[in-house]
């Protein structure tokens, strides 16, 4: 019997080193002399309440709470990510349809209970719409719930960290509190 080759040395594996992208874009390998990518999250969550106008009806194409400021929606400034979902939340029950229009800078602030109105440069900053319907209904009908999901929205920001938006109502509803309607959005950041 040939015992030789229970004697042979096995091969040695390669090791696989991880790489980072440094600012120019290229692959450096991690080791002693370049650090780690530091790890973020793999979604961001970020909420708005605004402050509503209570017991006066909307109407179809009012501004809901003026410009919503969903800070933090970036890992870095400048960065951008990929909008996910989005929930609307509605006290009242109101069962209205909305319209979130977001935005890469701060558009011209629009005032709650006005018509929305865009100017052309607040619509070169604009990355996207999400349009919400059928609130699902809570007990009694006194709560509502408005999910868009799967939106996959690619968006980069201009600076800073900040997503914005204006939320239109497409109906006429009349909120019983101003604390009555808040927005999510569920980010994958880049």
């Amino acid at each position: 019997m040939d015992y030789s080759v229970l004697n042979k040395t096995p091969d040695v594996a390669q090791a696989v080193v991880g790489h980072f992208i440094d600012a120019n874009g290229n692959a450096v390998p991690q080791g002693a002399n370049a650090p780690s990518p530091v790890a973020g999250p793999l979604t961001l969550r970020v909420t708005q309440a605004p402050a509503v106008s209570s017991g006066t009806a909307y109407v179809a194409g009012n501004v809901v709470g003026g410009l919503l400021t969903f800070a933090g929606m970036a890992r870095a400034a400048g960065q951008g990510g990929v909008l996910q979902s989005a929930l609307l939340r509605d006290k009242s029950g109101q069962n209205a349809s909305y319209d979130l229009f977001l935005f890469d800078a701060a558009p011209t602030t629009p005032g709650d209970r006005t018509a929305v109105a865009l100017s052309a440069a607040d619509l070169a900053k604009c990355v996207g719409v999400v349009s919400f319907a059928g609130q699902a209904l809570g007990a009694a009908s006194t709560m509502g719930v408005q999910t868009v999901g799967g939106l996959g929205l690619a968006f980069k920001l201009a600076s800073g960290t900040t997503l914005y938006g204006i939320l239109v109502t497409r109906g006429a509803p009349t909120y019983a509190g101003t604390a009555d309607v808040s927005v999510d959005l569920i980010v994958l950041p880049d």
